[in-house]
């Protein structure tokens, strides 16, 4: 490939990265709108949100023509406390940094249209909207103040998806960058490990759900032609491998048999794939569905390893969807009691209880940078050893070269609330002072990529928040 036309490839690459930033800004600012409270984490005080209710009532009286006067004794009508929590999930504007009054807009026009269908008439050319969002804001502000929301909350979000759905970033919408989020595809699949995690919450001290990270498996370069991939990520793998008390499997440059997979999957904790695809040309969705028992983590670093097909009416398919139906037979209701607790000891290593991957094609650079930035960040190997062979191979366009921060949109755009939090949230990251959920660490692991939207926002996370124990 001549310089040009790798200059071309790079440059086309960097303007599809931008589209998708942009569309993903377009879906929360346009679709969602002020809606996007709905996916707020943050903490509901019920004292402050009385007292925002009280202050959004005085806007309301004092500004709908419908309140004017004393002559109207009618009862007024009292907003649900979901509408309140609304105004509040749109988040702190840091006193004018962030504009967030579009949103505010759009809920207060929601507001409007709930009173006018409930009687309460008044013309909206009549009504001085601009002035009710100052005073919103004024009042939202006072809130977040006050709430002082204490950062260092471990809120996670789990998305259930409709059918049509998967195949969307929601993980890299503005509002939800700094959160840690995760998908499943439905409320069976959601409750099955909710009530393992509560199980094993049971035995320990701590109300977080560890995984072994002495017993795993990884598969590295099957194909024979991912060379860069096996350069970098062999050191870290060769750590696990060799570190006292492990009982790592290792497959390297090699491709393996379905029972081979199968063995991994079966035996292991963890199972970590870097290789082409979701390795589904090395074992069949059905033969994961059968599992008795599958790997309580699964890592597909591969191009479109989480891709999902739909099938019209019926539910969609994809290899993560298949990782979390493998084992479920494992748990059996209708034991009796000493029965269960045996059977739902067994059942803790029956079920995959996530599975990250990616949602399209990925640049094979980026997502091994993902990957040991997630690896990082969870606690699987402790950093990069030094000299990163990643950091040695030369960058791939002249214009990347001497720059360490790619030529791509901004993380968090401007309009989005919760830029001073990431910075806070990243600080914490580098003291290191709780262990993080492997949810967490893609979250923070996104940005390593050089094209943070055409790669970055590709990697999700199926399941729930798991953590590596000693």
């Amino acid at each position: 490939m001549t310089q040009e036309a790798k200059q071309s490839w790079w440059d086309e690459r960097e303007a599809l990265d931008l589209r998708m930033q942009e569309l993903i800004i377009n879906i929360e600012n346009i679709w969602l709108g002020g809606f996007k409270g709905v996916l707020s984490q943050h903490r509901k005080d019920p004292e402050l949100l009385a007292r925002f209710k009280k202050s959004l009532d005085g806007i309301l009286d004092r500004h709908l023509p419908s309140r004017q006067g004393t002559k109207s004794k009618a009862k007024k009508l009292v907003l649900d406390s979901n509408i309140v929590e609304l105004f509040v999930g749109l988040g702190d504007d840091h006193d004018g940094e962030v504009d967030m009054d579009e949103q505010v807009l759009d809920l207060l026009y929601f507001v409007i249209d709930i009173l006018q269908f409930n009687g309460e008439r008044n013309a909206y050319d009549e009504v001085d909207f601009d002035v009710m969002a100052t005073e919103t804001m004024d009042a939202l502000r006072s809130y977040h103040e006050a709430a002082n929301v204490n950062e260092s909350d471990q809120n996670h979000l789990i998305l259930i998806l409709d059918r049509k759905l998967h195949g969307f970033p929601w993980e890299s919408l503005p509002c939800l960058q700094n959160v840690s989020v995760s998908r499943v595809g439905s409320m069976l699949t959601l409750r099955e490990r909710i009530l393992i995690m509560r199980r094993q919450m049971q035995d320990c001290t701590e109300e977080k759900y560890f995984v072994n990270k002495q017993s795993g498996a990884f598969i590295l370069n099957p194909s024979g032609d991912l060379s860069r991939t096996q350069t970098t990520m062999s050191p870290l793998l060769d750590l696990l491998a060799t570190s006292s008390g492990s009982s790592w499997q290792s497959t390297i440059n090699k491709t393996p048999a379905e029972k081979d997979f199968v063995t991994a999957l079966s035996d292991k904790s963890m199972l970590l794939y870097f290789g082409h695809g979701s390795g589904n040309q090395y074992i069949r969705n059905r033969t994961i569905k059968k599992l008795d028992k599958c790997a309580e983590v699964v890592w597909l670093m591969g191009c479109s390893s989480g891709t999902v097909t739909e099938h019209g009416d019926y539910e969609p398919t994809s290899v993560p969807l298949s990782y979390l139906i493998a084992g479920k037979r494992q748990i059996d209701t209708n034991s009796t009691d000493e029965e269960t607790k045996t059977q739902h000891n067994d059942s803790r290593k029956g079920l995959c209880m996530a599975v990250v991957a990616t949602l399209w094609d990925v640049t094979d650079k980026d997502i091994d940078r993902f990957a040991v930035k997630t690896g990082e960040h969870w606690g699987l190997w402790s950093s990069v050893p030094a000299p990163s062979p990643m950091e040695l191979a030369p960058p791939k366009t002249p214009r990347k070269r001497g720059r360490s921060v790619p030529k791509t949109p901004s993380k968090t755009p401007s309009r989005t609330p919760g830029g001073r939090s990431r910075s806070r949230l990243v600080m914490r990251d580098e003291e290191g002072t709780r262990k993080k959920s492997l949810v967490e660490a893609v979250m923070l692991s996104r940005d390593a990529c050089n094209l943070r939207y055409l790669n970055g926002a590709a990697t999700v996370v199926y399941g729930v928040p798991v953590y590596l124990g000693e």
